[in-house]
């Protein structure tokens, strides 16, 4: 309709209000941390050192950090007044937006593929399938970040109402696929030592508490299902389900980096409640890789 803003189409109140949405990211950001220094703190403790999936784990957090500001600044501008917001201005924090995203929730997926190679990495079919799933994860994110931003990149276009949905339309189509592939390396880290620890030679107390700090996978699966899901509905172009894939878009993050400090918190659990601290963790002989993952799997129950 001739003289219509088109950022109304786009910028309209959400269901979600901003300050309820900087509580639940900020909420989520200091759990994410607060689990991570547990397991720097019991890592460094037992295993007398930091893997790379411990440092891993601080980068993700910080780019959990980066992601919950940027869409923070973004729930601002869907409830501000359409007419005090530029295309240009949208349409650069969207780019922004998108890449703090990708950031986030592929380094959220970093420290729990790494820990699953300095743990049953002796596997050669294990090892290999978790370097393919960061490449493609780092692709994947790397693509959709690059298709994206170029589309939404204000300094490429011309800042034309075409231009808005055309990004709009970019972004829907990237964090669709950010979000299958998303899905399916969880699916797929999930899956992975399950034929190892079925096999382990361990009591079945051991082996049920294995299985179980394992199974927490579950809830980074249903992070990534309930993201895409959002990120899909992001297509009707309403604001507020834009709001939504924000959101689930912080959680999914969250989750996955939780659930890749599991291990350590069931040592450190463990190491409190049932026995005594000498018996707990034998500090690993550094000789061989498969003395270190041994010493691992004896403490996860």
């Amino acid at each position: 309709m001739e003289g219509m803003n088109p950022i109304a189409a786009i910028v309209q109140p959400t269901a979600l209000k901003p300050p309820v949405f900087v509580g639940l990211a900020s909420a989520l950001c200091a759990l994410s941390g607060s689990l991570i220094a547990l397991r720097l703190w019991t890592n460094f403790n037992h295993l007398r050192k930091l893997y790379i999936d411990d440092y891993l784990s601080v980068l993700a957090l910080l780019f959990l950090i980066w992601n919950s500001v940027t869409f923070s600044l973004l729930f601002d501008v869907l409830n501000s007044n359409p007419d005090d917001i530029t295309i240009e201005h949208l349409t650069r924090l969207v780019a922004v937006g998108i890449a703090s995203g990708n950031s986030s929730i592929y380094s959220a997926k970093l420290p729990l593929l790494f820990m699953l190679i300095r743990i049953f990495g002796i596997k050669d079919w294990l090892r290999w399938t978790c370097i393919f799933l960061i490449i493609v994860g780092t692709l994947g994110g790397v693509i959709t970040l690059l298709y994206a931003g170029i589309s939404c990149s204000p300094n490429l276009h011309e800042p034309t109402p075409p231009f808005l949905f055309s990004c709009v339309g970019a972004l829907t189509d990237a964090t669709i696929a950010r979000g299958s592939i998303s899905l399916a390396i969880d699916v797929i880290a999930f899956i992975l030592p399950i034929p190892i620890i079925v096999n382990l030679k361990m009591p079945l107390r051991r082996k049920i508490g294995v299985a179980f700090v394992f199974a927490t996978g579950l809830l980074a699966i249903a992070a990534s299902a309930l993201g895409l899901y959002f990120q899909e509905a992001q297509s009707t172009e309403s604001s507020t389900n834009f709001a939504n894939a924000l959101l689930v878009t912080v959680i999914e993050s969250a989750v996955v980096l939780m659930v890749s400090c599991t291990s350590a918190i069931h040592v450190f659990w463990t190491n409190r409640s049932f026995r005594s601290p000498q018996l707990i963790w034998e500090q690993p002989v550094p000789q061989t890789r498969i003395t270190q993952r041994s010493a691992h799997m004896n403490t996860l129950n």
